[in-house]
């Protein structure tokens, strides 16, 4: 069968756009498989996606992954991560291309599902690298600069980085300014012991007002 011609593949590339719940779904069962991901230079190259991960897995989905990078939205994602089976235990790097708004209810979800889901995670990434209009539940009449709009992250949402204990990378590259006082950002950081490079979204989509004057800590 075809898929038992492609049992010996470590690395899986595409396209933007091109990795959608089928492919995931054949994937996933391959053994020895490490990485998945994208090319970088096909983002906006007029490949679109629905967004849509797997509606159920076999058991011990992606047994070998360390490297996978994914576009969804936050809420598919928190649905993947609930349907059991143990996906991708062993996994080090995730990167999520994030479809839709960040709504900072649904961050704090993904964060505590990922917690659980992967012990061993090094480095995790949220980014909007894509401009999916069509998923966006936002009056395009609306005013842009209104700041009732603007999706403010608070140290309650970026809490569960804290059970990642493994976690050394953390990029947030979203639409929603974090909010939060230097104070909070250093409490929160005294709880993650392996973090070394910290990016809390310092061009967000929409301006709003924050707390926060420390720009980057690397």
């Amino acid at each position: 069968s075809s898929l038992s011609k492609m049992e010996k593949l470590t690395r899986f590339s595409t396209g933007s756009g091109l990795l959608d719940a089928p492919v995931l779904s054949t994937l996933e069962q391959l053994p020895n498989l490490q990485e998945v991901h994208f090319y970088e230079g096909t983002y906006r190259l007029g490949h679109s996606t629905n967004g849509e991960l797997p509606q159920s897995t076999l058991s011990h989905p992606f047994p070998q992954l360390v490297h996978l990078m994914l576009q969804c939205s936050l809420s598919e994602l928190c649905r993947y991560l609930s349907l059991g089976g143990g996906v991708a235990p062993g996994l080090l790097d995730l990167d999520i291309d994030v479809v839709s708004e960040c709504d900072p209810s649904t961050l704090q979800d993904s964060l505590t599902k990922i917690a659980e889901a992967f012990p061993l995670l090094k480095t995790l990434e949220f980014a909007r690298r894509e401009d999916f209009t069509a998923f966006e539940d936002a009056d395009e009449d609306s005013d842009e600069d209104s700041e009732d709009d603007a999706p403010l992250l608070t140290h309650r949402n970026l809490a569960p980085i804290t059970r990642m204990r493994a976690l050394e990378t953390f990029y947030l590259r979203c639409d929603g300014v974090v909010s939060m006082t230097n104070n909070e950002l250093c409490e929160l950081l005294s709880q993650c012991p392996s973090i070394r490079h910290l990016d809390l979204n310092h061009e967000p989509m929409v301006l709003s007002p924050t707390e926060l004057t420390i720009n980057k800590f690397d």
